[in-house]
């Protein structure tokens, strides 16, 4: 069994997240990197949208 801690920071002084995922011993790099990544986004919330722009 393979453990693989993680820790989500944003490069500044404050609160940071951080767990263990654990794995088969055979597991992929592409297998960890998906977990890893959904353990991100439980945390991170991201939102996006287009300005206006004025043709005048």
């Amino acid at each position: 069994m393979k453990k693989i801690r993680w820790k989500l920071g944003i490069g500044f002084i404050g609160p940071t997240r951080s767990g263990i995922i654990e794995f088969d011993d055979d597991a992929t790099d592409e297998e960890i990197i998906e977990s890893v990544i959904d353990a991100e986004n439980y945390y991170i919330n991201i939102d996006w949208e287009a300005e206006e722009q004025d043709d005048g």
